[in-house]
């Protein structure tokens, strides 16, 4: 009798082992989730205030490029103040400067 009580026990322990260990794994995929979620949420709130895109910039910014073998760069969102793309000049592969462009009215504010 004391042999099936025991083997029950060590049966009943092993079980809360593996239930405990498959509640901790599934909180740490849930808490990854939520914090890929916050991350999405604030990527597309910095940008659900834009009435530009970052591809309206480029070709903005492409007006105002006026040396020969440059190109606009990919654009970057900058939202402390006012909200501006910075869009690279590359020249040769290489930045050679940028261009600003107000991300709501599209208006060149100036260049580096």
């Amino acid at each position: 009798m004391k042999n099936g009580s025991f083997i029950g026990l060590i049966a009943i322990l092993i079980l809360i082992v593996a239930v405990s260990g498959c509640t901790d794994n599934t909180q740490n995929s849930t808490n990854s989730g939520n914090q890929t979620m916050q991350q999405n949420t604030s990527d597309n709130s910095s940008t659900a205030n834009v009435k530009i895109s970052s591809e309206e910039a480029k070709n903005i910014a492409k007006k105002y490029i006026n040396q020969t073998g440059a190109t606009p760069g990919d654009p970057m969102l900058k939202t402390d103040g006012q909200k501006v793309y910075i869009v690279p000049i590359i020249v040769n592969g290489n930045p050679a400067g940028e261009i600003i462009i107000d991300a709501q009215t599209g208006e060149n504010l100036g260049n580096t």
